[in-house]
């Protein structure tokens, strides 16, 4: 059954449920025939006015309880989107039927009741009026100059969003970093396909960054800043490809917080804290490495260890005696929600390099580096406005 009003249209659909006294009245003989049954019908007005601060069209159906009195006792909405659903069932307490009929008896019944909402058209803008002309001037002549319109209503836009840095030039993720050939995985050495780096030799880690020479290039990981990115200079990296998110570099013009450097910028970014137990490894040849991440404190916090061991000296023994070679790296986290805005941290990872060669009588060392750092964390959201971080930082060099 259709309902119209005023304002809206009404769609309801009648379902009523017969009472124990309306049972009762039922004749007893013979079966009886297929009792008539009548569904509510409106009295009052079912005007709803349209919400403040709403836009748009909307749309709502409402379940509606109605008493053999024709009052609504229950009005719930099925369907819609607030606040038109709020303003749909307040509303409809406020209504009035003739109640349903089972052979004449009113009883009570259940309907859906369907609420359509118009957005009001816009207030038409007052036309400008002319300028007057008093009665011994005449009208200004035709210049030939095109007339501008009237200056329409302007619509503020609020975009929110997180705007890169002028002079970033690409930033890769590490789901990119696996389609390149040639990286094996590892989103640093993606470094060698950006637009401005030109590497040494193809294949090793060695660029130069608009001209710049490698030595002159600054390298960081969430900020801190690293000696190197490579085991032995041109082996892979010393952070688990596992635990990266992103590498942007910066040719030229880079952010004050890296501090000073004639080159460019190599940045790092580690990926944020998860909420479930995930994990992984690789083995090679050469070397073996694993990352491993779980939640702790009903999600609130997470903790991660990850690192990467070689046993490439036992290999290069076997083919040269004289040659000894040795490196690892680690990274572990520690991550606590103090609140939805507030988070505390701890991040530690260091690695370890030894390149030598042995003689008769000594070792010579080649190539032989060894960092830490301990990064201590407290960051607070300030919600779409920004965020603020006070950090301490520990680390040795040798």
């Amino acid at each position: 059954m259709i309902l119209a009003s005023r304002p809206s249209l009404l769609v309801c659909t009648a379902l009523a449920l017969c009472t124990p006294q309306a049972r009762a009245q039922a004749p007893a003989q013979a079966p009886p025939a297929a009792p008539a049954l009548l569904p509510p019908r409106v009295l009052s007005s079912t005007e709803v006015p349209y919400p403040e601060g709403a836009t748009g069209d909307g749309e709502v159906v409402l379940l509606l309880l109605i008493d053999a009195q024709g009052v609504v006792q229950e009005a719930a909405a099925l369907e819609g989107a607030e606040p038109f659903a709020s303003k749909a069932a307040e509303a409809a307490r406020s209504w009035r039927f003739a109640p349903a009929t089972r052979e004449g008896t009113p009883v009570r019944s259940r309907i859906r009741f369907q609420v359509l909402f118009r957005a009001p058209a816009p207030a038409p803008e007052p036309a400008a009026t002319p300028p007057a002309v008093g009665p011994t001037e005449a009208p200004p002549a035709a210049t030939g100059v095109e007339q501008k319109p009237p200056p329409t209503r302007s619509r503020e836009i609020v975009v929110i969003g997180e705007r890169p840095d002028p002079s970033r030039s690409v930033s890769l993720t590490r789901a990119e970093v696996r389609q390149i050939p040639g990286t094996f995985g590892d989103p640093f050495r993606a470094i060698e396909v950006m637009p401005g780096v030109t590497p040494i030799v193809s294949g090793l880690p060695f660029f130069f960054i608009r001209g710049a020479p490698p030595g002159n290039a600054g390298y960081f990981l969430d900020g801190v800043r690293v000696p190197l990115l490579f085991h032995i200079g041109a082996g892979p990296s010393v952070v688990h490809p596992a635990l990266m998110d992103r590498v942007d570099l910066y040719p030229g013009g880079y952010p004050a917080r890296y501090g000073r450097f004639s080159g460019g910028i190599v940045a790092g970014e580690t990926m944020p804290p998860q909420k479930e137990l995930h994990g992984e490894y690789n083995l090679r040849l050469f070397d073996a490495g694993a990352l491993v991440e779980a939640p702790f404190a009903d999600n609130r916090g997470a903790v991660l260890v990850g690192g990467r061991y070689s046993y490439a000296g036992a290999l290069l023994t076997l083919l040269s005696p004289t040659i000894q070679l040795e490196y690892w790296d680690y990274q572990a986290r520690v991550a606590y929600d103090v609140t939805p805005d507030d988070r505390i941290s701890v991040f530690a990872f260091g690695s370890y390099d030894y390149l030598a060669q042995r003689t008769a009588t000594t070792t010579l060392p080649l190539f032989g580096t060894q960092f830490h750092r301990v990064d201590l964390r407290y960051d607070h959201r300030l919600g779409n406005e920004g965020n603020v971080r006070i950090a301490f930082l520990g680390g040795v060099d040798r």
